[in-house]
């Protein structure tokens, strides 16, 4: 018999135990549920009888209708439910048909009377006494039951505990005898193989090893037994070789020391040609190296040549637009002047319509001056608290004119509004700037798309990007269908000066400004293109988060609270600005001293200082500039109340100019609802510098 075999009967033993016991736990189990389930019903029925017993006392306590219904049912539910499921003597059947009729017989019993009150009191006590007596009898026979009931299932477990051990102890034994006679044989045959091993370790190849049977180990000895004799064989096969390999060898070895001794002769030769060519070579890096850095000098010389012509074009274009700003500023403030007095007295109709129609371009030309100013370095940033997406829709119709016919422009917008602290005219810069390279990137035509989504990047995109704030954004992004950008040209594509347009169409300054306005914002932009896959520009602009009035919330009913009755001088080179504030200061009851220069202003003070209360300056005048008239009033009256008007804004923060920062000012062109509610601010107290939003 092998070893399988062997094993099989050990598990097939074991199995059987297991059956066993199985089975007989089992057995054990219905029985012990047959009893347990009568004794339940048993204990039920004694639960139910004194029940019975107590409403027997609580009868005759306190005789009623309630009580004997109780009775009944309970009487009834023991007569049909538990006579049915026991077999129950005759004497206790009598027993308990014989309660049902002595209680009738108590309820059938008169209420006690006056005069034969203690005959029917004693008639009643009897009565009780033999229905507990008989309800008492029942209840020790259902007693009985239920204990011989347990009585039985204890000797059901313990014959059942007394059966599986003496089948336990059987098939142990049995499993125990098989595993020891198997076991004994494995290890006589495992010493055996262990012999064979340690010869054949110590050199005796062809060892045979003894075994007896058929089994798997006897099958291991003659396998252990053919290798043996195999590695004899192979043994002195390798023997012979050797010797032969050990010949073979010494003649190659007089032929490799004749070889080693041509290859030193020809080494040295090699040596002495490589030190030669060694030493050209280093005269020829030299002379690279000395080419290479005169180029490199001559290229940074050109670059920064370029770099210096191109600064300097830009500044005498930033000069001339700021000058041009600057004078347009004031033809601006007084359109926008008289406009909003046409719009404030006119009644509501065509007229009045038109009115606005000549505000809102006038708005627009100050949008185009204040792009000029800032082109020219000479204007600060004016935020407002705008929907980003209305601002996008509103240049729609502007950008397609940029595009052209022939690309089509995509607008997806974010279904709510994402508010953003911004300078319209920078971003709407942005916008063209980008439409503007998009076009140049599609010149047969395509598609521009613009979307705008609310994100939140994460930390560690935010703080990879260092002008980015982290917190909630708008996300505009800029994509074209054009001739796409290499990844080299995108890593330098913010660079200043930095074009890959042809000499003379591009300065290499608008996407750098495009990247400076964004960083003023608190944003980052990133570019992302691939070769003719096309190129998307996408900007990160943060959303405010507390609320923000605007200037123009106010609604007219307020202009009553900006009229006052204190006297102004007003210092202003432009004749019809000076008149239209003039206008309005007046009409809202103040009166005005008016200087056409800066001298003027001076004398003017010197004569009606004391009637003054407010001096307003415009920070460039003929003769004596604002500064240096506001030095003058200030040494006359330190207390007196001042500000500064000018369209130059940088000039007044830090510059030439150089005014008091506490001073406050307003840029131009300014509503003149907007300076006298400036003007009211600083009447009343208001001594802090401004924001030049007005």
């Amino acid at each position: 018999m092998n070893l399988k075999n062997r094993f099989r009967i050990i598990i097939f033993s074991m199995m059987t135990l297991l059956v066993s016991i199985a089975l007989i736990v089992g057995i054990g189990i219905r029985h012990a549920d047959e009893h347990i389930q009568q004794v339940n019903s048993v204990d039920d029925l004694i639960v139910d009888l004194y029940e019975l017993r107590i409403l027997n006392s609580e009868y005759v306590t306190t005789p009623s209708e309630r009580v004997r219904q109780q009775w009944r049912i309970k009487y009834k539910l023991i007569a049909n439910s538990h006579i049915e499921q026991h077999d129950i003597p005759r004497d206790v059947q009598d027993a308990i048909k014989g309660v049902e009729q002595i209680f009738e017989h108590l309820v059938a019993l008169p209420d006690s009377g006056s005069a034969g009150e203690s005959s029917q009191k004693r008639l009643r006590n009897q009565v009780v006494t033999t229905l507990n007596l008989e309800t008492q009898r029942i209840i020790d026979w259902a007693s009985e039951i239920s204990r011989q009931a347990k009585d039985s299932i204890l000797r059901h477990l313990m014959l059942m505990g007394a059966t599986m051990l003496a089948v336990m102890l059987v098939a142990a034994c049995a499993t125990t005898t098989t595993m020891l006679v198997t076991v004994r044989r494995i290890l006589t045959s495992i010493n055996r193989l262990k012999e064979g091993a340690e010869e054949i370790a110590g050199g005796r190849l062809g060892f045979m090893v003894e075994y007896v049977g058929n089994d798997e180990i006897a099958s291991l000895s003659t396998a252990i037994n053919r290798m043996s004799c195999d590695l004899k064989d192979s043994y002195e096969n390798l023997h012979e070789q050797t010797i032969q390999l050990e010949n073979e060898m010494a003649e190659r070895q007089q032929t490799h020391e004749a070889l080693q001794n041509k290859t030193a002769a020809l080494v040295e030769e090699i040596e002495e040609r490589e030190a030669t060519q060694q030493s050209l070579e280093e005269q020829t890096a030299a002379l690279e190296e000395e080419v290479a850095e005169r180029i490199r000098i001559q290229e940074e010389h050109d670059h920064l040549e370029e770099q210096l012509r191109q600064s300097q074009k830009m500044e005498a274009i930033g000069l001339l637009a700021g000058g041009v700003a600057h004078d347009f500023n004031n033809i601006l403030s007084v359109i926008m002047g008289y406009g909003e007095m046409l719009i404030r007295r006119l009644p509501a109709g065509a007229e009045h319509d038109n009115a606005i129609q000549i505000l809102k371009a006038s708005e627009r030309a100050e949008e185009l001056t204040r792009g000029l100013l800032a082109f020219s370095s000479k204007q600060t940033f004016r935020l407002e608290r705008t929907d980003i997406n209305q601002l996008a829709a509103d240049n729609t119709k502007f950008l397609k004119r940029v595009i052209g016919e022939d690309i089509e422009l995509v607008t997806m917008y974010h279904p709510a509004p994402l508010y953003i602290l911004l300078d319209r005219s920078q971003i709407q810069q942005v916008l063209m700037n980008l439409a503007t390279n998009a076009r140049d990137a599609m010149p047969s035509g395509g598609k521009l798309t613009i979307s705008i989504t609310g994100e939140k990047p994460d930390d560690a995109f935010s703080l990879h990007h260092s002008n980015g704030s982290p917190g909630a954004h708008a996300v505009i992004r800029v994509s074209d269908t054009g001739t796409g950008i290499d990844k080299k040209t995108v890593e330098r594509i913010f660079e200043p000066f930095f074009t890959t347009k042809e000499k003379g169409k591009g300065t290499g300054l608008g996407l750098s400004i495009i990247h400076g306005i964004i960083a003023q914002h608190n944003g980052f932009i990133n570019c992302s293109s691939r070769p003719g896959a096309g190129t998307t520009f996408t900007i990160y602009l943060p959303l405010c988060e507390e609320s923000w009035q605007t200037a123009n919330s106010a609604a007219n009913s307020e202009i009553a609270s900006l009229c006052g009755s204190e006297t102004i001088l007003l210092a202003e080179d432009d004749r019809m600005l000076m008149e239209m504030v003039t206008s309005s200061f007046e009409a809202n009851g103040y009166r005005v001293y008016q200087a056409y220069d800066g001298a003027e202003a001076v004398e003017i003070f010197r004569k009606h200082g004391d009637e003054i209360d407010l001096v307003i300056l415009d920070a460039i005048m003929p003769k004596t500039t604002g500064k240096q008239a506001w030095n003058e009033i200030s040494s006359l009256r330190p207390d007196v109340k001042a500000c500064f008007v000018s369209g130059y804004t940088n000039e007044i923060l830090s510059g030439k100019l150089a005014v008091d920062v506490s001073v406050p000012f307003v840029s131009k062109p300014v509503k003149p609802g907007n300076l006298l509610q400036k003007v009211r601010e600083i009447l009343d107290g208001d001594r802090g510098r401004g924001d030049g939003n007005v």
